[in-house]
């Protein structure tokens, strides 16, 4: 699950390295563009980071659990090949119920005060920002 995680975290910074660099882009409460912060996408990628390592832990551990209980319930002695579709199955349910779940963890819009961003924004008392998902 460590692993899983940790290669989920260097993949989102690989593939938003750019915005680190860069920043995103920041507007006031009226959808005026202040300019870019960095700093607003190192708190915007640190929530999609956690909320990747929240579905990796429930599909790890949801999946076999889920796996296991609908293979309890199915008659014993079952051939291999509908053993494996109960378990593509069941890991396939608690990936589109949980992965959407964990997505929602935090808002994709979200804000900051502005002077917990660089300082050229502090003068507003929130920035807003698309923190992607």
């Amino acid at each position: 699950m460590l692993g899983v995680s940790v290669g989920a975290i260097v993949n989102l910074m690989l593939t938003r390295s750019q915005e680190l660099q860069n920043g995103i882009p920041v507007t006031d409460a009226d959808g005026r563009e202040l300019g870019t912060s960095e700093l607003a996408a190192q708190y915007g990628l640190g929530q999609c980071a956690a909320t990747r390592v929240a579905w990796t832990v429930a599909l790890l551990t949801l999946a076999p659990v889920a796996s296991t209980a609908a293979l309890r319930v199915l008659p014993a002695g079952l051939p291999r090949s509908i053993a494996a579709v109960v378990d593509v199955g069941s890991t396939f349910g608690v990936i589109w119920i949980s992965v959407p779940l964990c997505i929602a963890i935090f808002p994709q819009h979200t804000d900051l005060p502005g002077t917990r961003v660089e300082e050229r924004f502090a003068a507003h008392e929130r920035v807003f920002f698309n923190k992607g998902l």
